[in-house]
């Protein structure tokens, strides 16, 4: 670096001598030739502080065997009776660049699942049921608790030196440049599904006490997606449907108690869009009724064991797959 400043200290007194001695000409001359020196620096310099950065040895398809190892495994945690818990595929990343010497042409997809299996292990069960009475029917599905990156690096074997770099070079990276829009839900503006913009679900209540995104779980404590938002509310407020559709179903869940689903049929891109509600005290809409924009559909509740207190959790679906919904509303009315 010092070097690199006498030949810039050099440089800059040329430029300063052409100028008094020579006139304009040879001060633009000065200028191509300073512009060339700084061109190599960056040529120089630059893959230097990449490869200190990022490990390049990765190419866009191995980082998607990453990405995808991770989200299977996350939605194999799912069920109708439990959210899941999430596991970050660029810790999964962070873990094989210092195990494999950022070679990542020795990985391959099913390794990187098995390495984001490590980060999840069963803890339980929970009921999902449907119906009521004699009709009653229930399934059982596993639950599962998250490991973290230390548990992880401690059960693999990993030294501590090795963990140390992990730690403190890969943690601090982030990959999604790698994988592009797959890192994230893509954000939906409203106006492109339907027009007149969304009813809010519950029109005398606002607040947003946990938005939608990775969280500290509030019952579990792990840190796991939130794929809605919850909507704090008395025990009874009525639930408006945020538009036009049919109501598909309303069952018991172990953890998110009574849910109701909502069919609203394709949007303008041929995209189907599904809402649903959870921790509900009761139903004022019936299964297969149609419904508008704006009609009550159900009531706030605190049911399930996964609740705190009064709330609505509120998700949206664009083709099975969530998205935030405040990005969703255009205007809240």
């Amino acid at each position: 670096m010092a070097a690199v400043l006498r030949v810039l200290q050099t440089a800059i007194a040329i430029f300063r001598d052409f100028v008094e001695n020579d006139g304009k000409t040879l001060a633009y001359t000065a200028i191509g030739i300073i512009s060339v020196f700084f061109a190599l620096l960056v040529l120089i310099i630059m893959p230097v502080v990449i490869h200190e950065r990022v490990p390049v040895a990765i190419t866009e398809e191995q980082a998607v065997w990453y990405w995808q190892g991770a989200k299977d495994i996350t939605e194999m945690t799912q069920s109708p009776c439990d959210e899941g818990v999430y596991v970050d595929w660029q810790e999964v990343i962070a873990i094989d660049a210092v195990r494999l010497k950022q070679n990542f042409k020795k990985s391959s997809a099913g390794r990187a699942r098995d390495l984001a299996a490590d980060f999840v292990e069963p803890d339980g069960e929970c009921a999902y049921c449907t119906g009521k009475d004699e009709d009653r029917e229930c399934t059982t599905y596993t639950t599962y608790s998250l490991n973290s990156i230390q548990q992880v690096m401690n059960e693999i074997g990993m030294s501590e030196e090795a963990q140390k770099t992990v730690r403190e070079k890969y943690l601090a990276i982030r990959y999604d440049f790698l994988i592009g829009y797959r890192s994230e839900p893509s954000i939906v503006n409203y106006d492109s599904l339907y027009s007149g913009g969304m009813v809010w679900p519950v029109p005398s209540y606002h607040r947003v006490s946990s938005p939608y995104g990775i969280r500290v779980h509030p019952v579990k404590k792990g840190r796991s997606m939130h794929y809605g938002i919850d909507i704090p509310a008395p025990v009874g407020t009525l639930i408006h449907s945020p538009a036009d559709g049919k109501v598909k179903s309303y069952s018991w869940s172990d953890g998110a108690g009574w849910v109701m689903v909502v069919d609203h049929g394709e949007n303008t891109r041929g995209e189907r869009i599904t809402t649903r509600y959870c921790h509900l005290s009761e139903k004022v809409a019936r299964v297969g009724q149609e419904v508008k924009a704006g009609d009550s559909i159900a009531k706030v509740g605190n049911t399930g064991r996964l609740t705190t207190g009064p709330h609505l959790h509120f998700e949206i679906y664009v083709n099975g797959v969530t998205v935030d919904p405040v990005t969703l509303f255009a205007s809240v009315k």
